[in-house]
């Protein structure tokens, strides 16, 4: 469950509650602005659009919700692409540099009641952002738009250096859970099991994510860091260690034809 906020203030209505609130609710982060442009500019921003350009074909239909959209990043790819992108976020300062950097339009709204039409999406798209949901809360907002697929990419709490690093840097989100619990709660409102992959076993490390310093030297061949981890990650899996020691997951799901509109 969401971890308390503003008292008072559903969770559904996040845009009443004061940023300071969110933050201390791990449900949005401060950061430090000027690595974040660095990196997104950078190795990360680099490994990361590659990563999204690959996600496309998983998508259904060409109207997209971009749920928690941070900076933009997706939503730049996907509409770079042709697809019609609607990207939704609560936090002002991150809508600022989706707007400034990755130049896209993009609303300060919650994912848990968008102002989009019923019926008007097709596929929603969680990078970075769902372990910041509460899922019950989430899923009928998914059902009023007509979302018949959800992607999801975040990080893999199952890795122990993950873990780690997070304890030591005190980060936290409001709903951390891993890639099977995630499944397992849409599965039980109406949703299936499409996909489920680990990924990413040196590039988040090398590149250093959007708020450390990357690697010296290194960060500077990105292509060479996507081609090992690449390598990697097939290891990874016929050694089944995948789930365990990758920092990433990708999770696609479809709403069940008989699930309830």
């Amino acid at each position: 469950m969401l971890k308390q906020i503003d008292p008072g203030v559903d969770p559904a209505d996040l845009l009443a509650a004061s940023r300071e609130s969110l933050v201390a609710a791990h449900i949005i982060h401060d950061f430090p602005l000027a690595r974040v442009l660095d990196n997104l500019a950078g190795c990360y921003g680099t490994l990361m659009r590659e990563t999204y350009r690959a996600m496309l074909p998983l998508l259904k239909g060409t109207r997209v919700v971009d749920c928690g959209c941070g900076f933009g990043q997706f939503s730049r790819v996907a509409i770079d692409a042709g697809l019609e992108v609607a990207s939704v976020d609560i936090d002002d300062i991150s809508l600022a540099i989706a707007r400034d950097v990755s130049r896209i339009p993009c609303r300060k709204e919650s994912v848990y009641a968008t102002s989009l039409p019923d019926g008007s999406c097709d596929t929603a798209v969680c990078c970075d952002s769902i372990q910041h949901f509460d899922i019950e809360q989430f899923v009928p907002e998914l059902r009023r738009l007509r979302v018949r697929r959800v992607v999801i990419y975040d990080s893999n709490i199952a890795n122990p250096l993950l873990n780690g690093y997070r304890a030591i840097a005190g980060h936290e989100e409001s709903n951390d859970r891993t890639a099977d619990e995630i499944v397992r709660e849409f599965c039980q409102r109406g949703f299936e099991l499409v996909a489920l992959r680990y990924e990413n076993v040196v590039s988040l490390p090398i590149s250093g994510g959007f708020q450390r310093r990357p690697v010296p030297l290194l960060h500077h061949f990105p292509g060479m860091i996507r081609r090992v981890d690449r390598l990697l990650e097939r290891t990874m899996r016929l050694l089944r260690l995948d789930r365990h020691l990758t920092y990433r997951f990708l999770i696609v799901l479809d709403r069940q034809e008989t699930a309830t509109p």
